[in-house]
């Protein structure tokens, strides 16, 4: 099994300010990259029900903590089962990483 990563970030208020969404050429509907839904209104305010995003709460005690990685594995066990183990070299996450920033530009 490879090895898992948290990545952190302010929280976005709703999906057109976060960098895990794309626009489509018509403009009429932002895509998720984090879990592939999409929300048909690119102009709504708060994040969905469905967000894949997980706050972190500002003071983190040991039950907090214990939620958190609960829910960091619960995730990565949901991925893994949708997408399979992802153990790719660092050259392969560049053209995939790459290939998604250039295909929206």
């Amino acid at each position: 099994m490879s090895g898992k990563s948290i990545y952190v970030m302010d929280t976005p208020k709703a999906c057109d300010e976060c960098p895990l969404s794309f626009e489509t050429e018509e403009k009429d509907t932002i895509i998720c990259r984090g879990c592939e839904k999409y929300s048909i209104n690119p102009k709504c305010t708060e994040r969905p029900d469905w967000c894949p995003l997980k706050e972190v709460p500002c003071e983190v005690g040991e039950s907090s903590k214990k939620k958190i990685i609960d829910d960091v594995i619960a995730e990565r066990d949901r991925q893994d089962e949708k997408w399979g183990e992802q153990d790719h070299s660092a050259y392969v996450w560049a053209s995939i990483i790459g290939g998604g920033i250039w295909r929206d530009v």
